[in-house]
């Protein structure tokens, strides 16, 4: 459940560019040869990770563990990631899943939607407790039309939203944000969906939309919400980040601070992003003010 503080008065700073990037297609890439051995104590097992890995965000790798010893148990983590708990050892991301969060056996598959280097560590376990650990890499990259917010503070609700020049209407059944994670369900492909894999609510995010096969000569309009401070009484800085294809091409910050409930906590519209059939992106500042309150731009559609 979302709770209403009172919220303090703002500071706000502002940032935007215009970039326009070649769309790069990749495909999953694994490498086959052996990552280094890890030397073990006297008597201890020893263990071998698999060599780092390459995937698309939010498609799975898998990780093996090659160990010697007497009844070996295998238990994989995270050591090194871009944002906290955006992971999964699991064939798809799933935010709910937070079991995933770590992984037992040899051989484990690892996703994350979120874009950049994971260090993934192993470590077993024989039959007397001795242990021995190993670790490799994971990049996951870019891929289509992917957003990434997160910001400063803790404790603080800060929101991701899209719409598009099809239907530029802001928390409407058009908009796709917390309230709508999904929104082009009934009319699009879903290579060509819209969709928020995050929600974060407890601060500094990441939340990630994303669009795997953006359409063409379409504007994805790309906003951000204060929806609540919790009664922090700093400016909490938004963080936008644009990715087109494996490019990272913009990157925005901004600001916020609300004074009252979240319909009047300001909206910041971030720009807009289009894909051109030549397979160039372009990444737009909005057009007018881009900081309202929310109430002044629910339901309304965007010049």
């Amino acid at each position: 459940m979302r709770i209403i503080p009172a919220l303090v008065a703002s500071s706000l700073l502002a940032c935007s560019s215009q970039v326009a990037i070649r769309q790069v297609t990749t495909t999953t890439v694994q490498v086959v040869a052996a990552a280094p051995l890890v030397a073990a104590t006297d008597g201890a097992p020893t263990v071998r990770c698999s060599a780092p890995a390459r995937a698309l965000a939010g498609t799975p790798v898998r990780l093996r563990a090659d160990a010697a010893g007497e009844g070996i148990r295998t238990r994989w983590t995270v050591t090194q990631s871009p944002q906290a708990r955006y992971y999964r050892f699991s064939e798809r991301f799933d935010a709910n899943d937070s079991d995933s969060i770590v992984a037992t056996g040899a051989e484990v598959p690892f996703t994350s939607v979120i874009v950049g280097d994971y260090t993934v560590r192993a470590e077993v376990r024989d039959r007397e407790g001795r242990t021995a650990a190993c670790e490799t890499q994971v990049t996951m990259a870019g891929h289509g039309l992917r957003v990434e917010l997160s910001w400063n503070t803790g404790n603080t609700d800060v929101d991701l939203h899209m719409v598009t020049r099809r239907d530029p209407r802001w928390v409407t059944p058009a908009d796709c944000y917390y309230a709508n994670r999904t929104p082009d369900t009934a009319t699009l492909d879903e290579p060509q969906r819209r969709w928020l894999d995050t929600d974060d609510t407890d601060g500094e995010g990441p939340e990630n939309i994303r669009v795997d096969v953006p359409a063409l000569d379409t504007d994805y309009q790309v906003g951000v919400h204060y929806y609540s401070s919790h009664g922090q009484p700093n400016p909490t800085t938004a963080i936008v980040v644009i990715y087109c294809g494996e490019q990272r091409v913009a990157r925005f910050e901004r600001d916020l601070v609300g004074q009252q409930s979240p319909n009047d906590n300001p909206f910041w519209r971030v720009g807009s992003v289009r894909f051109n059939p030549d397979g160039t992106c372009a990444v737009t500042p909005p057009r007018g003010p881009d900081l309202t309150p929310q109430s002044g731009i629910a339901g309304v559609p965007t010049p």
